[in-house]
């Protein structure tokens, strides 16, 4: 966004939009991990939910490490 000069639309709207997008990707990226998640957990035998939890977490902070050196 500029610094300076006249914006076409309120920051509001354009930080609304910003929201919007990042939700938007987040929902893409847990519907295509799935499949992932279904092999991890095939290979770990725990059922409880801790670990299961933990092991999406670690996976998805990973995904967004590769994305963001992308």
């Amino acid at each position: 966004m500029p610094d300076a000069g006249l914006s076409l639309a309120p920051k509001w709207l354009l930080g609304f939009a910003v929201v919007l997008v990042l939700l938007r990707l987040l929902a893409i990226a847990l519907v295509y991990s799935q499949v992932a998640y279904e092999i991890m957990e095939q290979s770990s035998a725990d059922t409880n939910l801790v670990p299961r939890v933990a092991l999406r977490t670690a996976y998805v902070a990973a995904c967004a490490l590769v994305a963001a050196a992308l």
